[in-house]
């Protein structure tokens, strides 16, 4: 099925079609038409159809009469010297002549005739034709309205007739006199006559409702902008708001197991079989039940074992970088916080297990007391949307670090 498109080309080229057809029509038959009257009624179709075409077939007009007067010039110059050569001749072979020659070829070229025979008129018509010719077409009687230009058949200006000047206007006490170049009165003052305004400045109608439509469109335009402005600003707000709830849920876990650790390693050194681990005396107990040492191995096994790596899987969940960064520790202090997790099983002396402790204690310490993520400011409404939620989570930074 066509679209709208389609169907708007296809008619356009149906009306440009037809409006071809109707020019060329009236153009033929203001060009072949018989008598004035017909080609001035086929012109004005033609100037209503298409003024430039109707402009156009009347500068072929123009040229087509100058090339027929040009002919008639010629044809007339030619018979009046054919004439004027049989001047000598006996009067019946002069009226043979004009009868046989003469009167067929100015009627062919169009040329006018005098209803009867008349030697003498028509020896002075010639005459004077080809007088005229000698002089030159500026002997022609013409009259040239102002700002006209006459051309000969070569196009060479013969003359031209200069533009009026424009009439000056001055107010009178009894209304405005229109004023000739030399300052006299064209005419009797007459109350509530004035000059035709200038309509130079002016708009139609037409323009007038356009230029509304442009002012009412720029404002709907200018109003959608702010809309869409508005409802992107809301949305990279929603976004801000989702990342910083989500930032802060992790910092809390992260804070949360990091303070876990910590106070079971403080329970742990606490418990009263503790003194008893890494000990050989330790060693055997924590295998009996029911003893303190079994109760301390267990709570030993416990952060070893779960609280120890939770705490580590929250912070690599707080890092905006994962797995590579662990939020409040850097890369050294991450290494030796796995080493010392790693060295919490059986065997261990007092000692070491008391420095493992330690170390383990002193992270969550840290981590515990980390601040919360600071969030950005909001991001311009005129960001485009796509730029805006690519960068939005690189508006949460930790103060401990990516």
């Amino acid at each position: 099925m066509a679209n709208p498109l389609e169907i708007y080309q296809y008619a356009k080229k149906g009306v440009d079609e037809g409006r071809l057809r109707a020019i060329n029509r009236l153009a033929g038959q203001t060009l072949t038409a018989p008598d004035s009257a017909q080609r001035d009624a086929s012109m004005r179709a033609l100037n209503g159809v298409d003024p430039m075409a109707g402009y156009k077939v009347q500068q072929q007009l123009q040229q087509d009469a100058q090339a027929t007067q040009d002919r008639q010039q010629k044809a007339a110059a030619g018979l009046a010297s054919a004439w004027l050569s049989t001047a000598n001749a006996p009067p019946e072979q002069r009226q043979h002549f004009y009868d046989t020659f003469i009167a067929p070829q100015s009627r062919a070229a169009g040329l006018q005739l005098p209803d009867q025979y008349d030697p003498v008129s028509l020896d002075q018509t010639a005459k004077a034709h080809l007088a005229m010719l000698q002089r030159g077409p500026s002997a022609q009687p013409y009259t040239l309205a102002p700002g006209a230009r006459r051309y000969d058949s070569n196009n060479a200006l013969v003359a031209e007739a200069p533009l009026q000047e424009k009439p000056q206007y001055d107010a009178a006490r009894g209304g405005f006199v229109k004023m000739a170049p030399d300052g006299t009165p064209v005419f009797t003052p007459v109350p509530g006559i004035e000059p035709k305004p200038d309509t130079s400045q002016m708009i139609t109608p037409y323009q007038q409702a356009q230029l509304g439509l442009s002012r009412e469109r720029l404002a709907l335009e200018s109003e959608n902008r702010r809309d869409v402005a508005a409802t992107k600003q809301a949305a990279l707000d929603m976004r801000n708001n989702q990342l910083h709830q989500a930032a802060m849920a992790r910092y809390n876990k992260a804070v949360g197991s990091a303070q876990s650790l910590s106070d079971a390693i403080d329970r742990l050194q606490t418990s009263k079989g503790y003194k008893q681990l890494g000990t050989p005396l330790g060693g055997g107990l924590s295998k009996l039940p029911y003893t303190r040492a079994t109760d301390a191995q267990a709570q030993l096994d416990n952060i070893a074992g779960q609280v120890a790596l939770t705490a580590l899987d929250n912070f690599k969940a707080l890092s905006p970088q994962g797995a590579s960064g662990f939020g409040a520790l850097s890369e050294k202090e991450l290494e030796l916080l796995k080493s010392s997790i790693a060295s919490l099983k059986p065997g261990i002396s007092h000692e070491e297990l008391n420095a493992s402790l330690r170390i383990i204690k002193k992270m969550a310490d840290k981590a515990a007391s980390m601040p919360p993520p600071q969030i950005g400011v909001s991001a311009p409404a005129k960001t485009p949307a796509s730029t805006a939620t690519s960068t939005a989570g690189a508006k949460y930074r930790h103060v401990w670090g990516d």
